[in-house]
């Protein structure tokens, strides 16, 4: 009797010992974001363990940690190794003395790090190969994906920014082009806007006022409108002081498409006769020029570090091509859902999936579906690799660079952020001081205010899970 007493207290002692970091994230619940709804996962990396849970099988917007599940299932459906393809067909039979009389098409499936420069390499290629005068018509293909361009549950006010860009089949520069605010110094006087390179094929209007910055706070702002025409319309007013570049979407990408191959053909004195026009490609048409982007376990680092929507949401529409041959957001988010179920176990009945890049206000996930997905991945030696190079470091790069920087906890944390008005969400590993590797989920909704106030509540939540 005596000896089991002894070793009770000897457990209690250890147990006692063992909690108060959990004590400290409590405490921290306690006081910071009261208002605020936060839920919390913690596993222990290698047994899956639940070491900590805080409202952790509730619904929460994710934000960009949904990126979380769109990489993942990319990674595990698609390979490592896919590569986007872009691509020129024409019939060499038709082509005579540098004369082609028949169309020639150029093929988008997506590829979200496509740029222009690599587009006129392609049509100098044509050239080269004696396409010298197109007796016919130059046909954009955008089949590849299906309209809509912009996902159920975008916020209608965030659509003309460069995060927001539509994803269409053709995606150019990122569907975005930036121009340069420079007020004035007299208040009252009009801003200077300065065009960035890809402007050149698009139209600007502007009228903008130079105010002082508490008057834009409080009596005007920037009037931002881009039309299908993909014609960039600016009023209202700008503060003094606040100049720089801003990058804005293009609404309609297979114009811009359009625009930009004219403009390349003519470049490299490639005469057309017929039109630029958008169309389909028939099977029978030779392929002849073709361009394959970086491979997936490279284009997922900018998805993840960069927290760029537009790399997440081609892999999303890609994801539904690939599976049922219809590339729109819907077939794409039930691929991952069917993917990751299989992959992890991973029951998403009770949640919502709207989109690829967790901007959709719709999205609904819990910490314990992202740490559940985490735990299966850091088994997995084939997926894990790609996976955890892709995630931002603490105080090292991508979207943590300035964050979790003390001594201590540089380099320890392989997070992916989130944020949007309101939320913010940090999911991801991390090392503890005794050598422990921990999975966590922290899902943070409902903030007024700045969201620096959740990133915060995130870093003190890691810094304390250092000492577990």
């Amino acid at each position: 009797m005596k000896s089991f007493v002894v070793m009770l207290f000897i457990f209690l002692s250890v147990s006692a010992f063992a909690q108060p970091w959990r004590q400290d994230i409590n405490q921290l619940l306690k006081t910071e974001l009261t208002t605020s709804e936060v839920g919390i996962m913690v596993r222990d990396a290698k047994t899956g363990e639940t070491l900590y849970e805080h409202n952790a099988y509730k619904n929460f917007t994710p934000a960009s940690n949904m990126k979380l599940l769109t990489s993942a299932a990319a990674l595990a459906d698609l390979g490592a190794n896919f590569q986007f393809q872009t691509s020129i067909h024409y019939n060499p039979k038709k082509l005579k003395n540098h004369i082609l009389r028949g169309n020639v098409y150029f093929v988008f499936t997506g590829d979200p790090s496509l740029k222009i420069k690599t587009l006129n390499k392609m049509v100098k290629v044509l050239y080269n190969q004696g396409v010298h005068e197109i007796y016919g018509s130059v046909i954009v293909d955008n089949t590849h994906f299906m309209p809509p361009n912009h996902a159920p549950g975008w916020t209608y006010d965030s659509l003309h920014w460069a995060f927001s860009a539509p994803i269409g089949a053709v995606i150019l520069d990122q569907n975005q082009v930036h121009l340069k605010f420079e007020p004035s110094k007299t208040i009252g006087s009009p801003v200077k806007i300065i065009s960035g390179p890809g402007m050149s094929y698009m139209h600007l209007q502007h009228e903008i006022n130079t105010v002082s910055y508490d008057y834009s706070m409080k009596n005007c702002s920037l009037l931002l409108h881009v039309n299908r025409r993909n014609t960039i319309n600016l009023g209202g007013c700008w503060p003094t002081g606040s100049t720089g570049w801003r990058s804005f979407a293009i609404q309609n990408p297979a114009l811009y498409g359009e625009r930009v191959i004219e403009a390349k053909l003519e470049q490299n004195h490639i005469i057309l006769k017929g039109k630029v026009k958008i169309g389909r490609t028939p099977k029978n048409i030779p392929l002849r020029i073709a361009h394959k982007s970086k491979k997936l376990k490279v284009l997922i680092v900018k998805m993840m570090k960069d927290s760029d929507n537009i790399y997440a949401e081609s892999l999303n529409k890609t994801l539904g091509y690939v599976h049922s041959g219809r590339g729109s957001f819907l077939e794409g988010v039930d691929t991952i859902k069917e993917v990751l179920g299989k992959l992890a176990g991973i029951d998403f009945a009770q949640t919502t999936i709207r989109d690829g890049s967790g901007q959709s206000r719709y999205d609904l996930l819990t910490p314990g579906q992202i740490s559940r997905l985490l735990y299966v991945m850091g088994h997995n030696k084939k997926l894990f690799k790609p996976y955890y190079n892709a995630l931002p470091i603490g105080g090292v790069d991508g979207t943590l660079k300035y964050r979790l920087t003390s001594e201590d906890m540089k380099g320890n944390v392989h997070a992916k952020t989130g944020s949007m008005s309101g939320v913010s969400s940090l999911s991801g590993y991390m090392k503890t001081t005794s050598g422990r590797k921990l999975v966590f989920s922290i899902l943070i909704n409902h903030i007024v205010g700045k969201i620096t106030k959740g990133r915060a509540l995130e870093d003190q939540i890691c810094q304390t899970l250092y000492q577990a």
